[in-house]
């Protein structure tokens, strides 16, 4: 199974770099308060700010959902509403459409968005993440180039899965998504799908990745996947700067839980 060591900390710099490069921005910023309410006694009363994040249901966005139930965010004053999502794209568009503040996402998905004028800042990083090719074991399919002609199970296009196809694993071995015929499945049923012969291969992340290998399957290739991260868009940072501070103490406050 070929590994790419280098590539994986080259991408893993970038991430950091980027990481590192918005909080930093965002430490010179002022923050603006939410003025609080006077109570009948003439006390004051914190006001309660709303906040909307999205997450797709990966096994990556698990701090999303251990938010959700255990209200971490109700502690910092946030009055939170959590969308899940079937796929990355979905997720952007609700995100660049103003429909969600903070959004939990990979980063191959969120460079390729961001490089098509998606407007959001990385302001987290949640965790490492994983992505492999896998085929049966008595498949040909021993390297990446010997999946010329063949099926390839993919997400959605403009997936982090997606991009690291067409950006990664076929370019460099110097194919493109001419040389495959790209099959759009749900990562649940693509190990089925490769068993039965319906495809060839897959790419598919963890615990997909895992659970496929431990059933038998081979895994041919892994692909990194440099970090999972939360997105905030540009609009929710600049006029509620004061609510996103909050809500990164607040996942800070469940990581030493």
């Amino acid at each position: 199974m070929k590994k790419r060591a280098g590539y994986t900390k080259w991408l893993s710099m970038v991430g950091s770099l980027m990481l590192a490069t918005v909080l930093t921005a965002g430490c010179g910023s002022k923050a603006t308060e939410e003025p609080a309410d006077q109570g009948k006694d003439g006390a004051q009363t914190k006001q309660v700010q709303e906040i909307k994040v999205g997450y797709v249901n990966l096994i990556a966005a698990a701090p999303a959902i251990i938010a959700k139930e255990k209200k971490l965010l109700d502690k910092q004053g946030l009055k939170a509403e959590f969308f899940s999502f079937a796929n990355g794209p979905d997720l952007y568009k609700a995100l660049s459409s103003g429909k969600l503040d903070i959004a939990y996402a990979g980063m191959p998905a969120a460079i390729n968005w961001s490089s098509r004028g998606a407007e959001f800042k990385i302001i987290a990083k949640v965790d490492q993440g994983k992505n492999g090719l896998f085929t049966k074991e008595s498949s040909d399919i021993k390297q990446a180039s010997d999946l010329k002609g063949k099926k390839l199970g993919n997400l959605v296009k403009g997936s982090g899965v997606d991009y690291l196809i067409r950006a990664v694993l076929l370019p460099e071995a110097q194919l493109n998504d001419q040389s495959v015929t790209l099959v759009q499945l749900e990562t649940a049923n693509m190990e089925t799908a490769v068993t039965n012969g319906t495809i060839d291969a897959a790419v598919a992340g963890e615990p997909f990745l895992t659970f496929a290998e431990l059933r038998g399957l081979k895994v041919v290739e892994e692909l990194p996947d440099p970090a999972f991260v939360v997105l905030g868009s540009n609009a929710f940072l600049k006029d509620h700067s004061d609510a996103a501070k909050k809500f990164i103490q607040a996942i800070s406050l469940r990581l030493m839980i």
